[in-house]
């Protein structure tokens, strides 16, 4: 008897892992799916491109525990999905990032890299969580600095900046994908 209830919790936990490894699986493949469609659909991302950048903001909101759909509400008010853009400010990528302000904080990305750029706008932006107490207003700190933020200067921009990405954020949000004809 003490046998079997062993056994049958032995197999009750392997049953339990593999159902949580096959989630998490399924849940990625239909996450980084789902990103990949709403790249190329709704922003024209063409193929391959489209495949690197859905599994790369899949994998920076994962590791950095961010929305992915936060991560590219952001990219698209930043560049639209052009992430070779370099501003004057010296800001580059797809999050443009200032290489002079965010390489030590960051320094475990390549801000240069057009993926770790990704990476390291989601570093930023914790960072700016941390430093604000929010999300909403680690996105106007994003967007003006966190100097200026704290010295309230600035601020109708930042206040442009986040309503921007939080409109997108909730059109991604309800955002339906239509099954392709072939």
């Amino acid at each position: 008897m003490k046998k079997t209830l062993v056994m049958c919790f032995i197999s009750l936990v392997i049953g339990s892992l593999i159902t949580a490894v096959v989630g998490y699986f399924y849940t990625r493949h239909n996450n980084e799916s789902w990103i990949q469609t709403v790249l190329e659909d709704k922003y024209e991302v063409k193929y391959p491109d489209s495949a690197l950048m859905a599994k790369t903001i899949y994998l920076a909101s994962s590791d950095l525990n961010y929305d992915y759909r936060l991560l590219m509400a952001q990219i698209q008010v930043e560049t639209e999905y052009r992430c070779r853009t370099e501003k004057t400010s010296g800001a580059e990528g797809c999050m443009q990032i200032r290489k002079k302000y965010w390489k030590d904080t960051c320094k475990d990305y390549d801000i240069s890299d057009k993926y770790q750029n990704i990476f390291a706008g989601v570093c930023a932006m914790k960072h700016y969580s941390k430093a604000t107490g929010n999300v909403a207003d680690a996105l106007i700190a994003y967007n003006i600095g966190i100097t200026s933020f704290k010295q309230e200067k600035n601020l109708l921009e930042g206040f442009t900046y986040r309503n921007s990405v939080i409109n997108e954020y909730t059109s991604l949000q309800a955002y339906v994908i239509t099954p392709r004809v072939k």
